[in-house]
C-alpha cells in the first residue's frame, strides 16, 4: 500500500510539474501569436507603404508639368511656340538655346 502512495505521489508531483510547463508553453504561444499579428499588420503597412513608393517613383519619372491659371486656348494653335515665349518671361531666365519638348 505504500508503494501505492508513494507512486501516486511522485505521479501528481509529475502531473503538476507537466501543467505548470503547459501553463509555460500556453504563455509562450500566446506571445507568439501576438507576435505574428503585429507583423501581419506590419506587413500590410509595408505593403501599403511600397505601393505609394512605387507610385510616388512612377510620378517622379514622368516629364510632365502643369500650368496653372492661364485661360482656356490662350496658347492658340501652338502650344510649344506659346510657353516657349512665356516660360522665360515668366520666370526671368533665357534659355539659350531654347529648351526642348
Amino acid at each position: 500500500m505504500d508503494n501505492a502512495i508513494t507512486s501516486l505521489t511522485a505521479m501528481s508531483l509529475d502531473i503538476a510539474g507537466f501543467q505548470s510547463q503547459v501553463a509555460g508553453l500556453e504563455q509562450r504561444v500566446m506571445t507568439m501569436e501576438g507576435h505574428i499579428t503585429t507583423f501581419q499588420d506590419r506587413d500590410q503597412e509595408l505593403l501599403y507603404v511600397r505601393s505609394k513608393l512605387l507610385d510616388l517613383e512612377d510620378r517622379s519619372r514622368r516629364n510632365k508639368v502643369r500650368f496653372f491659371r492661364f485661360p482656356e486656348n490662350i496658347e492658340g494653335a501652338d502650344a510649344q511656340s506659346f510657353l516657349r515665349e512665356v516660360i522665360p518671361r515668366l520666370t526671368d531666365l533665357a534659355f539659350n538655346p531654347p529648351f526642348e519638348f
